[in-house]
């Protein structure tokens, strides 16, 4: 190997370990996500969720896990609510934290 070779392996495996490092230092500062069961590595949890009669499963993991399961899929983050509680407390109760709406400058700036 070429001297440029060894040293762009070098390079690259250090932003590697530079970028893993970054990533677990902020999963680890962050708060943490609600209980749920634990997914794979880059499917997530997909195989765990039947197609049909999904709310089966999702009744048997709120005995488990509790009124709020957080299950990633395909790297996408979801959350499922189990109970009519849950529900109003996050969408009723806390809407302005949780709803995306538009900047709407005319209203605001009057």
């Amino acid at each position: 190997m070429t001297l440029t070779t060894q040293l762009g392996i070098a390079i690259s495996v250090l932003a590697l370990w530079y970028i893993l490092r970054r990533r677990d230092t902020a999963i680890k500062r962050a708060l943490p996500f609600p209980p749920g069961p634990p997914p794979k590595p880059l499917i997530g949890n997909v195989l765990q969720i039947p197609i049909d009669y999904q709310q089966f499963v999702f009744t048997e993991w709120a005995h488990t896990y509790g009124d709020l399961i957080y299950l990633r899929i395909i790297n996408k983050p979801l959350l499922v609510l189990s109970s009519a509680k849950a529900a109003f407390d996050l969408m009723d109760k806390r809407s302005a934290i949780y709803s995306d709406r538009p900047h709407a400058t005319i209203w605001e700036d009057l």
